[in-house]
């Protein structure tokens, strides 16, 4: 889950690039998309797991995400599942 939200967080965020090669596409694609106000539900596979990406511009764009989203749906249950604060 990512928000590419400046003015809470005052800064610029980033996936690291350790941990680029767990998303199921390019992380300059999902930024620029971002950047572009768009919201992205991406499921794929990566180093033998399962991989969700729920991103959006800003926090509260992610919260709706979060709670709107059919790939959580299995997980909705579950106390593992929080939305950012």
């Amino acid at each position: 889950m990512f928000a590419l939200d400046e003015e809470k967080f005052g800064h610029s965020q980033t996936v690291p690039k350790a941990y680029q090669d767990l998303l199921p596409k390019p992380w300059l694609e999902i930024k620029e998309q971002i950047n572009r106000g768009e919201v992205l539900e991406l499921k794929g596979k990566a180093r033998g797991f399962d991989t969700i990406v729920l991103a959006a511009p800003t926090l509260d764009r992610l919260n709706e995400l979060i709670q709107s989203t059919e790939l959580l749906k299995p997980f909705k249950n579950s106390d593992n599942i929080r939305s950012p604060r």
